[in-house]
């Protein structure tokens, strides 16, 4: 379910970047990309709070 999630979720934002779907994405390659997007907003969330105390 990640997988797909991932895959997806990888398409859309290829879409919000004015880029063509990628239909070759392989599910590993999207789960990576996902995760990587994650943390790095979980990084900036973190980072806010910290200077908006």
């Amino acid at each position: 379910m990640l997988g797909g999630q991932a895959w997806y979720y990888q398409q859309i934002f290829r879409l919000a970047d004015d880029e063509e779907v990628d239909p070759d994405l392989g599910i590993l390659k999207a789960v990576g990309a996902y995760v990587k997007d994650e943390l790095s907003r979980a990084r900036r969330v973190k980072k806010a709070r910290l200077i908006a105390r």
